[in-house]
């Protein structure tokens, strides 16, 4: 059915309202249906995929989409535009903007440029099971936050370089950043959804690569760790830092 607002059938209806502008006609329309169908399956949940397909593509309203999820149609309106915002963040709207390959490269591009900073403020010496290179050797749990934030821990996830799967599954979860995935146990990742035993070990091999590691329970259980985060965060970002 093609979207009565627009006139435009589905994909092309809901990529002009995520971009808020004409799809540019100078990139193969094939490269752009593709750089679509990655970030549904890869950054949008299922749920939400279903909602925009009914809109877009079913053209059903917000009250109809509502009856189906057991909802309310403000609810749809709020998610489906919480989807729309995500979509136009510039490591997703350039799948949209310039297509699959591109936004690949670009992806690609920033990882190495990441990895490089990484790379030179990685700490010496960290194949020992000195205090300076085991993560988990740091018995203080303010020292442990301090390390992972040295180590790249107010970076976003997907700058471990995990492959994009598991990095939209993370995001799906609400793990946007690295310290936010420093901070979850073993336990509570495997009971994150569509984390498995395979998605499991890929994010141990990547935090393992930056010398980094999932809590063993150390930074859950000190009252006032999330006070203490802000306070890192300020510190990395050379903010005032009021809380100590």
């Amino acid at each position: 059915m093609t979207y009565r607002k627009y006139g435009l059938s589905y994909p092309w209806n809901f990529i002009e309202d995520v971009l808020q502008q004409p799809i540019n006609p100078q990139i193969d329309p094939e490269e752009i249906a593709n750089g679509f169908i990655h970030l549904m399956m890869m950054v949008v949940p299922e749920r939400s995929r279903n909602m925009i397909k009914l809109k877009y593509r079913a053209g059903f309203t917000h009250a109809m989409i509502a009856r189906q999820f057991g909802i309310s149609s403000h609810t749809v309106g709020l998610i489906i535009q919480k989807e729309m915002r995500r979509l136009r963040h510039p490591r997703y709207s350039i799948f949209l903007l310039e297509g699959y390959t591109a936004g690949i490269e670009w992806e690609r591009a920033e990882w190495e440029r990441q990895n490089a900073l990484h790379e030179a403020r990685r700490i010496p010496d960290t194949t020992s099971d000195s205090i300076e290179g085991n993560l988990l050797d740091i018995d203080d749990p303010y020292e442990r936050i301090d390390a992972i934030f040295e180590r790249g821990g107010d970076d976003e996830i997907w700058y471990l370089d995990i492959d994009t799967r598991t990095t939209g599954v993370l995001n799906r979860n609400g793990i946007e950043y690295v310290w936010q995935l420093c901070f979850c146990t073993e336990e509570s990742l495997l009971c994150l959804r569509d984390v498995g035993s395979r998605t499991f070990e890929r994010i141990e091999e990547a935090l393992n690569k930056w010398n980094l590691a999932l809590d063993d329970g150390l930074i859950e259980d000190v009252e006032g760790w999330d006070e203490y985060v802000q306070y890192a965060v300020n510190k990395m970002s050379g903010q005032p830092c009021n809380n100590q």
